[in-house]
């Protein structure tokens, strides 16, 4: 049997020096969560040994977003070695999406990154694009109505940011062409600016 995701990120921080470690922790009470999840309390935090930070990424973070918030983190203080054996770890424990989305969850240069705003601006059709998110099985039916459930474009798109940050360049170019499909000629100009 492979090892879980709790072995891996156990293993992760158990090799870590006892420096990074106390940096890992000072960073993890500092890190800005997705928007449906709740930092982890200083308290629990600051006596916690690796055993106890993987078992609270893993009850506030959840199986979903516990590695991209290791990795993250790992970036932050500047360990770049340990988020290299994190990510081999996952992708050979079978932890492929996740892999996928720590390697590229701090990747500034993809289209949907450097546009952010202008594609919170000037999306006026995002059910269409949802749709697609949808069917890629990119958002869950829960996170999809969410996003639906906002009055406006902007707020349908912010709401949907808050997603992207989980994800991996190939999810990233799925909506991408999606987007592209929906409105040509605002990526069109976007691409020319």
């Amino acid at each position: 049997m492979g090892k879980s995701l709790r072995d891996v990120i156990l293993g992760c921080l158990e090799n870590m020096t006892e420096k990074d470690f106390k940096k890992f922790k000072a960073k993890l009470n500092d890190y800005e969560v997705a928007a449906k999840y709740r930092k982890i309390p200083k308290g629990p935090l600051e006596k916690a040994d690796d055993i106890d930070v993987t078992d609270l990424l893993l009850k506030y973070y959840t199986d979903e977003y516990a590695p991209v918030v290791v990795a993250e983190v790992l970036d932050a203080i500047d360990a770049k070695q340990t988020k290299c054996e994190l990510q081999n770890a996952l992708k050979k424990a079978g932890y492929g999406p996740f892999y996928q989305g720590q390697a590229a969850a701090s990747d500034e240069g993809h289209f949907i990154d450097k546009h952010r705003e202008a594609l919170i601006q000037r999306m006026s059709q995002v059910d269409p694009v949802l749709d697609t998110l949808l069917q890629e099985q990119l958002l869950t039916s829960e996170k999809y109505d969410n996003v639906r459930s906002k009055t406006t474009s902007q707020q349908q798109m912010r709401q949907l940011y808050c997603y992207i940050r989980e994800w991996g360049r190939p999810d990233k170019e799925k909506l991408y062409q999606a987007i592209k499909k929906c409105n040509p000629p605002l990526i069109k100009d976007l691409e020319r600016s």
